[in-house]
């Protein structure tokens, strides 16, 4: 039986996105795979959906232009929906760029009539070269390491910025991206096709790399914080005690040490060794976290360097760590005190 060409449609939306549209469209065009179509839904504030007009003038065979009014992501893909004429739906971020076998590994997945829907994950971009990238790198590089190819994943969610379907699947079970949920998109995509009687599979090669885990701590947190509010979706009594205890946690290692110097500053500056045997339990707190990061990042390092071929480095890495002891609180604290996110 010959290899078909399946016909690949990318829906991209991107708000306020002009600094990634160009370097996102001439990473796909550089693909070695060529039957597909780029549909970006752009808007903003900024020059996004001027720069994806000049891009279809440019290549008006593969890419298709439409506007996107307001920030919300499913309304920009039901929006690109309309344009679809391809039999695949790939889903992909603006801010991601691709390896040049990506497209042609999604179209050889789809030989096998038994994928309906599949989703990997993505890498920090290659060429960011700071220590939250890193750190990135061996912690996702992990998380993609995790399932096997072809690993069938229930109840969770397709990847945003690397899922694909048929259409037909997609179109019978499911019609449209829901326009009313204000967070957990993918989340709520992967558990709609879950209800609906199909599998989603897990394939590590088709990996993509993106910015959004690459440079900036500030987006980071951003995104972090956005996503954390994902788990509100699927609620349930062993979520809700995993939450509270993540809140307490949180709490004790953001306010603990400020609490006891106020403390301290007030009533007993005279007593130095007293501040120190306050600090105790959450100094051994610190260092406990600092050693398990160490060793965690040692050991993801060397499975991912050896499965991958990459040279990530585990000491550069754990620069950040101290940082992220208060990030990660600060990111949880966020979410559950304010779970509903009201924007892309």
């Amino acid at each position: 039986m010959s290899k078909l060409e399946y016909k690949l449609s990318l829906l991209i939306p991107g708000w306020n996105a002009a600094h990634y549209i160009e370097n996102c469209v001439n990473s796909l065009l550089e693909n070695d795979y060529t039957n597909f179509e780029i549909i970006l839904i752009t808007g903003g504030s900024d020059d996004s959906y001027n720069i994806s007009l000049k891009l279809k003038k440019k290549y008006p065979i593969k890419i298709k232009a439409f506007k996107q009014e307001i920030p919300h992501k499913n309304t920009a893909l039901n929006i690109g929906l309309k344009g679809v004429t391809g039999d695949i739906i790939v889903l992909t971020d603006i801010d991601c760029v691709y390896q040049k076998n990506w497209l042609s590994s999604i179209n050889k997945i789809f030989q096998n009539q038994n994928y309906n829907v599949i989703t990997g994950l993505y890498l920090p971009l290659p060429d960011r070269n700071n220590t939250l990238a890193e750190f990135n790198r061996i912690k996702i590089g992990n998380n993609l390491l995790k399932f096997k190819n072809e690993t069938v994943i229930i109840g969770n969610k397709l990847c945003g910025a690397n899922s694909a379907f048929r259409k037909e699947t997609f179109l019978d079970k499911i019609g449209k991206f829901d326009e009313k949920i204000p967070t957990g998109d993918d989340k709520i995509l992967g558990i709609t096709f879950n209800k609906n009687g199909e599998d989603l599979y897990y394939f590590r090669d088709i990996y993509v790399y993106t910015e959004c885990y690459s440079n900036s701590l500030k987006g980071f947190i951003r995104r972090r914080i956005r996503w954390a509010k994902d788990l509100y979706i699927t609620l349930n009594k062993k979520r809700i005690i995993k939450l509270l205890i993540s809140f307490g946690i949180a709490l004790f290692k953001l306010l603990y040490p400020i609490a006891i110097l106020i403390f301290w500053l007030l009533f007993l500056q005279s007593d130095i060794f007293l501040l120190i045997t306050l600090l105790v339990p959450w100094l051994i707190f610190y260092l406990l976290y600092m050693s398990y990061f160490f060793f965690q990042l040692r050991k993801s390092s060397i499975k991912v360097n050896n499965h991958l071929g990459t040279n990530f480095n585990f000491r550069k890495a754990f620069k950040i760590v101290p940082i992220l002891f208060f990030t990660y609180s600060i990111i949880t604290i966020m979410s559950i005190l304010y779970p509903k996110r009201s924007k892309w």
